[in-house]
């Protein structure tokens, strides 16, 4: 589902146009396609090269995104196929029809980490709570953790 499109009004404001001018009715199109003036129609996702985060359209992130850091795609799994995550903020991943992110259980006593955060935790601190299903980390003990440049949380102390 796309948000925000105005392809899909302007496609109705056409034929109701030409319905009453006796005119053919232009054949429907996909949204992604081109739009009847022959314009083709935005992309539905914005990916930002620098940081790999992918975007809807009328995200306000992804309107920050600068052209030369800007990349559009079609679809959200072509997206994902060339590394790019989903926006935390606007979640094109739901946009597209697909659930959200789960993450397995973590056991209390699991070490675990992020790979954006240089602290690994307990698996029963609420920090450890806080890490996506997309950065989670797992360890096996608290010396493989501090061997892959990790240092122990303050909170649970590890």
């Amino acid at each position: 589902m796309m948000r925000g499109s105005a392809v899909p009004a302007a496609l109705a404001l056409w034929c109701l146009l030409c319905a009453g001018t006796g005119a053919a009715a232009p054949t429907p199109v996909p949204p992604a396609a081109a739009s009847p003036c022959g314009e083709e129609a935005p992309a539905p996702f914005i990916g930002n090269k620098g940081s790999r985060k992918l975007h809807c359209a009328d995200c306000i992130w992804g309107k920050k995104v600068s052209p030369g850091k800007r990349k559009e795609f079609r679809t959200y799994q072509e997206a994902v196929a060339e590394g790019y995550f989903p926006c935390s903020a606007c979640r094109p991943d739901i946009a597209a029809g697909l659930p959200g992110p789960t993450r397995p259980p973590v056991a209390p006593g699991e070490i675990v980490g992020s790979t954006v955060k240089d602290f690994f935790h307990r698996g029963s601190c609420e920090w450890a709570d806080k890490i996506s299903a997309g950065h989670l980390l797992r360890f096996k003990t608290r010396e493989e953790a501090i061997a892959a440049g990790k240092r122990p949380c303050s909170v649970c102390k590890p």
